[in-house]
């Protein structure tokens, strides 16, 4: 039996959000697409002590 990957999308851009999703999903992977890094965490569970470390490893890649 194959597995089903599970892809967590993530992109301010609701048109980007919405391509990705349908590609994916036409690929057989089980997408959630959420809108920003917040949304993301909450879904992974990791809101909380580890949000400020993440938000600070992406404000020092810009």
């Amino acid at each position: 039996m194959d597995a089903q990957f599970h892809v967590l999308a993530v992109d301010d851009s609701i048109i980007d959000r919405k391509l990705i999703e349908r590609l994916l999903k036409t690929s057989s992977f089980q997408v959630t697409a959420v809108d920003s890094p917040n949304k993301a965490l909450e879904f992974l569970g990791l809101k909380g002590n580890q949000q400020g470390i993440i938000e600070e490893s992406l404000a020092n890649k810009k």
